[in-house]
């Protein structure tokens, strides 16, 4: 797809087995409804099955039968090992309510990254289950360079050894379930700023999160309804509204984690910024 800008793949459930590149953006859009040819969807309604765009593009509809049941997952890469996508910017959607995605290994060589559900998202874990690997011995322990706010020991972690990426992005980075949680077991770097939101967040043991130009974790919004479960590390368990960190959170600028129930280090996590560090939560 090197001489296609953009490349758009548009279905009600898609299944990455193998590797995608291209050049330009790489769009995927799924679920019920319609989208125009840019890949944006047509319809605020996701009951409705298909209607004209305003802006006159052609709209490809993607109907919704009485007799299929919702998949798990509208844009799934955990089959045979996992696919991945290579391309200048990367755009993942799905809008079905309560369907969720198992990413695939992504890397945007030229610009962002952009993940949006409403279901539970899963992101790609690595090979090398060493990674992130430096431990703190006491839970709840934050700690900041820069002036911000702290619980527990305050002090200088050096760099850690990770692995290869799994979702890296040049430009910005963001993750978005409105009904559902995010599961992260691999590595993520966003070479500007990394926004992740849904109603609960969770980096696994040997999850590594890494910004250069600031991050914002947040669950305050709680799920509509249950949502099919597709994480792995029962990131989609009770309670709801809350941040766990289990492996290694790492920011060069600013970073905020709020939370509408607790922020959670557990005893193998580091949670380090070389900027501002604010920790908002109603439970400590």
């Amino acid at each position: 797809a090197a001489s296609v800008s953009p490349v758009s793949i548009i279905s009600r459930v898609v299944e990455i087995l193998g590797t995608l590149h291209a050049d330009g953006e790489v769009k995927v859009s799924t679920g019920i409804g319609s989208v125009d040819k840019s890949g944006v969807s047509a319809d605020s309604d996701l009951s409705s099955t298909s209607q004209s765009t305003e802006s006159g593009n052609e709209a490809h509809s993607m109907e919704r039968s009485s007799e299929n049941e919702p998949a798990y997952a509208a844009i799934d890469a955990s089959i045979l090992g996992g696919g991945s996508i290579s391309a200048g910017k990367i755009t993942l959607i799905a809008t079905e309510e309560g369907v969720g995605v198992r990413a695939p290994k992504l890397n945007s060589h030229k610009d962002d990254i952009t993940i949006k559900c409403r279901g539970d998202i899963t992101l790609p874990s690595h090979n090398d289950s060493q990674a992130a690997s430096n431990s703190n011995q006491n839970e709840d322990v934050f700690s900041s360079q820069g002036v911000g706010e702290s619980k527990g020991k305050n002090r200088n972690i050096p760099d850690v050894e990770k692995p290869q990426n799994t979702v890296q992005s040049a430009g910005n980075m963001s993750i978005n379930s409105t009904s559902g949680a995010i599961n992260n077991e691999g590595s993520l770097l966003a070479a500007k700023h990394l926004e992740i939101a849904a109603s609960k967040i969770t980096n696994c043991a040997g999850g590594h999160v890494e910004s250069r130009g600031g991050m914002q974790l947040e669950a305050s919004v709680a799920p509509a309804q249950p949502v099919c479960g597709v994480s792995s590390c029962s990131a989609s368990d009770a309670p709801y509204l809350a941040i766990e960190n289990s492996g290694s959170l790492r920011s060069k600028a600013q970073m905020i984690l709020k939370s509408g129930r607790h922020v959670k280090n557990q005893k193998e996590g580091t949670i380090y910024s070389q900027g501002e560090l604010k920790i908002k939560s109603e439970m400590r």
